[in-house]
């Protein structure tokens, strides 16, 4: 069963970072739990204008498509 731990913490600089346990394999289908994590991260990053990793975004497109 597949899980992913997202962490949300506040920055030196008085903004906030997001970081996950989530590895996206190319090309491996994403269970429910990790495509609603990617949704979170995205989600997060978008309202407080936060850059996604190469990474996290890769895998949030393959996601959605």
């Amino acid at each position: 069963m597949a899980s992913i731990t997202i962490t949300i913490t506040d920055t030196p600089q008085g903004g906030v970072a997001v970081h996950s346990d989530f590895k996206p394999a190319i090309g491996a289908p994403c269970s429910p739990a990790q495509s609603a994590g990617l949704d979170i991260i995205r989600r997060t990053a978008r309202e407080y204008g936060l850059p996604l990793s190469p990474a996290h975004a890769d895998a949030t497109r393959e996601a959605t498509q």
